[in-house]
């Protein structure tokens, strides 16, 4: 295989600064040394390598469709960003690959279907990581904000693919209010603070993977819906989203299991990282309920004033 044709394979992840695991993957989809890889990506011409048709000699269709191939499993296997995936779309386009010819299965042409699937592939691993929390065996009861914190994360995720202005926090209250007085920070606390076998912390996982994933799918129909949804829709959509997410978990359960404690450290990483953040939102949501508690009782204060 040429240099130039290496060159348009690895386009996609040129910004991408490579571990050695994922150099090795490379390796071993393209067939190469690691001195034919180091050499490429050493070289001050990948650095600003542009796509020109121009300058593009391939031989034949089945060739053409080769490298886009390549380049898509290399996309997938070593960073499967955005911004990975618009250059591999570039790449497509300039091959003049045909979108039944990508290896996926929608157009990645049509930039809606592309929001979908950058949708779809974070309200994935945000809830993966909410299931490593279930699989935690013994964590401070204060640690229910984790989820919290995760989920903030995913809502703002998604409102950046739609390119929505979203008030992160506001609208995580207002599912909390909507659905029921702490209902949900009841349900995740309960997971956490749990002594029970791995089974029990697969049940527990189970919940937090459903839960995050159908707040991830109420801020999707929130936003096509410009935050115009009643309490009943709202409702509504979690209890399908809710189940929806159980059944996707159980369809990547032997997944999960498998990278276990590949997400129990990556979680432990987020915690110590937003320590400070983590407690700061647990006083505000605190705050919240004190201020609704005062709120409960002066209203029950006034209505008794009103019989007397």
């Amino acid at each position: 295989m040429t240099n130039e044709n290496l060159m348009l394979i690895l386009y996609p992840i040129i910004k991408v600064r490579l571990k050695n695991n994922q150099k090795s993957i490379i390796k071993e989809i393209l067939k190469i040394s690691e001195d034919q890889l180091d050499e490429i990506f050493k070289s001050d011409n990948l650095k600003d390598y542009k796509l020109e048709k121009n300058r593009i000699k391939i031989k034949s269709k089945k060739e053409t469709i080769e490298i886009f191939l390549n380049a898509k499993k290399i996309v997938e296997n070593v960073d499967f960003s955005i911004k990975s995936i618009e250059r591999l779309i570039d790449l497509g386009k300039i091959l003049e690959i045909d979108k039944n010819e990508t290896g996926f299965d929608f157009d990645i042409y049509d930039s809606e279907n592309i929001n979908h699937f950058e949708f779809i592939r974070s309200v994935r691993n945000f809830s993966l990581i909410a299931a490593a929390v279930g699989f935690l065996p013994i964590v401070p009861i204060s640690d229910y904000t984790l989820l919290v914190l995760i989920q903030l994360g995913l809502l703002s995720k998604i409102a950046n693919i739609y390119n929505f202005k979203l008030d992160v926090k506001g609208f995580l209250k207002m599912i909390f209010t909507t659905l029921g007085t702490g209902l949900i920070l009841k349900t995740f606390s309960k997971i956490l603070y749990s002594f029970i076998p791995v089974l029990g912390w697969g049940i527990n996982a189970a919940v937090a993977y459903a839960g995050t994933y159908a707040i991830g799918i109420l801020a999707k129909r929130y936003i096509e819906e410009e935050g115009e949804m009643t309490a009943e829709k709202i409702k509504s959509i979690w209890k399908k989203s809710f189940d929806d997410g159980k059944k996707e978990f159980l369809s990547l359960k032997n997944i999960i299991l498998k990278k276990k404690d590949d997400l129990i450290k990556e979680i432990y990483k987020f915690k110590n990282k937003n320590y400070d953040k983590k407690e700061n939102i647990k006083e505000e949501f605190d705050e919240d309920d004190d201020k609704d508690k005062s709120v409960d009782v002066k209203v029950k204060k006034k209505k008794k004033n009103d019989k007397d």
